[in-house]
This record gives structure tokens, C-alpha cells and sequence, in this order.
């Protein structure tokens, strides 16, 4: 698996760790506070910094990719976090669309 790949397959089964740990939880909160702990837990997981150009992140997200957001790393991690977590995958992109910009 090239560099890439061994990346997204990180993410991937990082995005589907913290949505299975965390969407019976997410779930039982109102919306509100399910939002917060959404993010809460993204930022936690430097899971959230792939939303955000490589120019403003911090971390490893920030030394993997140019000063571009990577639309694959989006897309396997929005899979995995909307398999489990309808909660988790909304406040990726509301991150996303908050910082792309």
C-alpha cells in the first residue's frame, strides 16, 4: 500500500473507532449538546484538522498533504463516521465548510 493508501486506511478505521465508541452516546444527548460532543470528540481525535487546509492545521494533518483539504480523506472519513454516527459525519462537514474557505 503506497503512502496515501496507508493513510486513508488509517483514517478509515480511525473514523469507524471513535463512531462506534461513541454513537450510543451521541445518540442518547439533544441535539445541541450531541453537536458539541461531536466536535468534541473530532477535535480530540485530530480526526476534524482534515477539514481544514493544510495551512491553518495542526499535527499530523498538517505534514501529510499540501495546502489543499484532501477530498479523499473526506470522503473515507465522512463513510465512516455516517456508518455510525449521523451526528459525528454533519459535524465533520460543518467543520469543513466552516474552515475550507
Amino acid at each position: 500500500m503506497n503512502g496515501e493508501g496507508a493513510i486513508l486506511a488509517r483514517l478509515s478505521r480511525q473514523a469507524g473507532e471513535l463512531g462506534l465508541a461513541h454513537a450510543e452516546e451521541l445518540a442518547r444527548l439533544d441535539e445541541t449538546a450531541a453537536a458539541r460532543r461531536a466536535l468534541e470528540l473530532l477535535g480530540a481525535s485530530g480526526l476534524a484538522a482534515w477539514m481544514v487546509p493544510a495551512a491553518f492545521a495542526r499535527g499530523r494533518a498538517a505534514l501529510v498533504r499540501d495546502t489543499t483539504i484532501s477530498v479523499r480523506a473526506a470522503c473515507a472519513l465522512r463513510r465512516n463516521l455516517a456508518y455510525r454516527s449521523a451526528m459525528l459525519d454533519v459535524m465533520l462537514v460543518m467543520q469543513g465548510l466552516g474552515s475550507s474557505h
